[in-house]
């Protein structure tokens, strides 16, 4: 008899679930990652680069680069964005053997590059980044504002970027004995103005 109390049981537990059946877990659609489009948005950087390199020269480079959006056009089912690159560096030169001077020059340039966001990515293809910590995915954690990439072989490397407002700070660090190469480069956003 109770076998069947059982059995008798389990058949009603198996029919009621087929009534009621439990809803699948809902999911919540991926948050987009969205940087500033709008001409006239301006991102200051506060930059430093230090560099030994194999024949004698230790390199340091300090200063303040700005980037300012000039156009945003869209393309190929994405959009194109147009940045002017404003250097406005210190670079002094220093013979780590001591037979040369040391030299010191005020650098004052212009670049432009691109900011190529497509359904999937987001490409900074800024000269200040290496080439390959300049894309990142289009859609945020989650449960955060911030994207961070981070590398430890064969350099270190940080890139975090911030919805809303893109690129936030950089540390690069490539060391090489062979090659007697040291690179330190940074940059942090010290100012972000939108129109």
């Amino acid at each position: 008899m109770n076998r069947y109390c059982i059995l008798l049981c389990c058949l009603l537990m198996l029919g009621s679930c087929k009534n009621n059946p439990v809803p699948p877990p809902t999911e919540k659609p991926p948050r987009e990652f969205l940087i500033p489009r709008s001409v006239g948005t301006t991102w200051t950087y506060q930059y430093a680069d230090y560099s030994v390199d194999a024949d004698r020269w230790q390199t340091t480079t300090w200063g303040y680069h700005t980037w300012i959006i000039v156009s945003s056009d869209s393309a190929e089912g994405g959009r194109v964005i147009h940045v002017a690159d404003l250097w406005a560096d210190s670079i002094s030169r220093h013979d780590i053997y001591g037979l040369l001077p040391d030299t010191t020059r005020r650098r004052v340039d212009s670049l432009s590059f691109d900011i190529l966001v497509r359904s999937d990515s987001i490409r900074f293809c800024c000269p200040e980044l290496q080439p390959g910590f300049q894309c990142i995915g289009r859609f945020l954690p989650e449960s955060s504002d911030t994207l961070s990439i981070r590398q430890s072989y064969p350099c270190d490397v940080t890139t975090v970027y911030v919805h809303q407002v893109g690129l936030v700070g950089y540390s690069y660090h490539y060391y090489h004995v062979q090659a007697h190469h040291d690179q330190v480069t940074s940059m942090t956003l010290r100012d972000f103005v939108v129109p």
